[in-house]
């Protein structure tokens, strides 16, 4: 069996908490352009098409919070609340934490399960504050990316932990594999621009760089654009007037076709994105990765792709 079909089968975990047949409601989908997300996202609706849960409502991270406040009472009681997974837990992204706290304090008899993430706090006070509001839920799973999360989640989240790889990996035989007909470049550098860059990316100063918002085009900033105004109308009018959900996924599938063939055509990708990183892995393109600023990609490299063939570490 390869590395990364064991990958994709240890998200079966995951079924102890979403058996086959939930109904859930799955909130903090990503409306927006970091592909790493919409990455994490496919993956989860092809984990829950696989094993046949039913997704009876679901929403962006622009929507989640104000649909929770404004309809905790009509939410049905067997209906179990999933979290999106990802690399947003804590408070570098305030705004995804509020809203699992919202959910918290809303929601107190529905199952609550956070799919696989990785967490990080600057601040303790934030750290204990959040914990403090967790702790006062009776029925909440987590899955954890690396070991620092999980010892985070499990000191002071709750007693349901469980350490799991990125949602992503279910993806893997569902997209393609890269060919030696598919290689036209050599290297590409793809290095965050934002605030969790590292020191290691400035090694990479002389260098053409790639990150998300370069890969993608025009055209998707404006379907976005559009989207972002119609999902705004809906809120407005608290009516869903438009369908935002499945005409985005309908969209990013196509975006991501086009995504992985320019990946592909690179020989290799040097990257201090995780997901540029795991995105290489599901098309078996050789791949180098950089750590993040607080150590996410060191400790997912360590837990679950440093088998996987073509696959290194850069540590200096």
């Amino acid at each position: 069996m390869s590395h990364m079909i064991e990958l994709k089968n240890n998200l079966n975990i995951i079924l102890n908490a979403i058996p086959p047949g939930s109904e859930i409601i799955l909130l903090d989908t990503p409306l927006h352009l970091n592909v790493g997300d919409v990455l994490i996202y496919k993956g989860q609706l092809q984990f829950f098409k696989e094993h046949h849960i039913k997704i009876i409502s679901e929403h962006s991270d622009k929507a989640s919070k104000s649909f929770i406040v404004k309809n905790h009472r009509k939410i049905p009681r067997n209906a179990i609340i999933v979290l999106t997974g990802g690399g947003n837990f804590g408070d570098l992204y305030q705004h995804h934490q509020t809203l699992r706290e919202t959910v918290c304090k809303y929601l107190p008899n529905n199952k609550i399960v956070q799919l696989p993430q990785t967490a990080h706090f600057e601040n303790q006070s934030k750290l204990l504050e959040s914990s403090k509001i967790f702790r006062t839920h009776k029925d909440i799973v987590m899955f954890a990316r690396d070991d620092s999360t999980f010892e985070i989640f499990s000191n002071y989240f709750s007693d349901n932990v469980y350490k799991c790889p990125d949602m992503a990996h279910a993806l893997y035989g569902i997209y393609p594999k890269q060919t030696k007909e598919m290689i036209k470049n050599n290297v590409m550098y793809m290095i965050r621009n934002d605030k969790e860059g590292s020191q290691q990316d400035k090694n990479y100063a002389s260098c053409v760089k790639e990150d998300w918002d370069t890969i993608c085009n025009i055209n998707d900033k404006n379907k976005l654009k559009k989207l972002l105004f119609l999902e705004k109308l809906n809120r407005a009018t608290g009516l869903n007037l438009f369908d935002i959900e499945s005409n985005w996924n309908k969209y990013t599938d196509a975006m991501l076709v086009r995504i992985n063939n320019y990946f592909m055509s690179f020989d290799e990708v040097i990257t201090s994105r995780m997901h540029g990183h795991i995105l290489c892995c599901l098309l078996e393109v050789k791949t180098k990765v950089i750590d993040n600023s607080y150590g996410k990609n060191r400790g997912y490299y360590d837990s679950w792709t440093k088998y996987v063939p073509n696959c290194e570490l850069i540590t200096n």
